[in-house]
């Protein structure tokens, strides 16, 4: 296992490319180095950016109510998922929260 190993529903921060600096919630795991990440606003779940392991930095956050109603096959609204990164103050960089 990674030392800095990315799971279901943990909030991470792109660190490359060009939404460098944003908050996103890891969606889903796509092999060794990829993972699916969405932020339900300019990223949704229906298509998540697909991204390397290693062009995120992994927080010591999971949003466990999201992972687990992932898990169980309950609906996710992408303003669920939009809230949770707003109520924890995570505002993407030159993106303010509450001017939509």
């Amino acid at each position: 296992m990674r030392k800095n190993a990315i799971t279901v529903g943990q909030v991470v921060e792109s660190v490359a490319g060009r939404d460098a600096g944003r908050y996103f919630l890891v969606y889903a795991l796509d092999g060794d180095d990829f993972c699916l990440i969405t932020d339900g606003r300019l990223r949704r779940q229906a298509k998540p950016k697909r991204k390397r392991l290693k062009h995120l930095r992994p927080l010591d956050l999971v949003m466990t109510s999201i992972r687990d109603k992932w898990a169980s096959g309950a609906k996710v609204f992408d303003s669920e998922i939009a809230g949770c990164l707003k109520e924890f103050n995570l505002k993407s960089k030159g993106e303010p929260y509450g001017q939509e």
